[in-house]
């Protein structure tokens, strides 16, 4: 998929900071596109039809990548009539592609909930066998480097097994739910293993997320790895 736009910016998870992403909106110039990280959350076309408002507002266009917050059986069922319907919002397929300014972006969307057995059960944005990074992300990235050649980013909702934050809030968040979810451990690392076999598929040099609610920026392995915090904006040079 094509950027038209001058310009390109990425986003960290939303989870619907309507005030706060309104501040980092306005010093993005009108006519730019926007990448989401995930975590909007959404489960209905309502709640795409306010961020579509928000984001007219201020004359941008915006890509979604799918967070574990955000209903993939929506995602998948509705993914293609979205994209015709809001002129201004484009949800991106689990494993995807855009293309702009000759760089080349991967996109991959989902992750684990550490939650998924405990507070969340009983509201309704939990779906703990099916928000998984996809467990054919590595082929299907290898599909699309056959088709469009080797990726400059990858950009996803969680991260690689190499280039997980230390976070000490979020070792702790985990660590509450190990007790009650005794294959949690296992499938985080099985997770952040499946996207780094994608990241080296990609042949891209450094890898941008979310999830983590927190902000950092580590090289390692002569790869780049940028955590971006809850609205936290960040520009893509050509």
């Amino acid at each position: 998929m094509h950027i038209e736009a001058t310009n390109l910016y990425i986003c960290g998870d939303y989870h619907g900071q309507k005030e706060q992403l309104k501040k980092q909106l306005v010093s993005i110039p009108a006519g730019s596109a926007v990448v989401f990280l995930g975590d909007y959350p959404i489960h209905h076309a309502g709640q795409l039809a306010t961020l579509s408002i928000l984001l007219g507002n201020f004359e941008l266009q915006a890509y979604l990548i799918r967070g574990n917050h955000d209903n993939p059986q929506f995602w998948r069922d509705n993914r293609e009539d979205v994209n015709q319907k809001f002129a201004n919002l484009t949800l991106l397929a689990d494993v995807d592609s855009l293309q702009w300014q000759g760089l080349n972006v991967l996109c991959i969307g989902g992750a684990i909930s550490a939650d998924r057995l405990g507070d969340r059960m009983d509201q309704v944005d939990c779906w703990s066998t099916d928000e998984q990074v996809p467990m054919d992300v590595a082929v299907s990235t290898q599909a699309l480097v056959d088709e469009f050649g080797s990726f400059d980013i990858m950009l996803s909702h969680t991260c690689t097994n190499e280039g997980e934050p230390v976070c000490a809030e979020k070792i702790a968040f985990v660590s509450r739910f190990l007790p009650i979810d005794e294959k949690l451990e296992n499938d985080l690392k099985n997770e952040a293993l499946r996207l780094s076999k994608a990241f080296q598929v990609s042949g891209a040099p450094r890898s941008i997320f979310g999830h983590y609610h927190y902000s950092s920026d580590v090289d390692f392995s002569g790869a780049n790895f940028r955590a971006l915090d809850i609205c936290e904006i960040m520009k893509i040079e050509a």
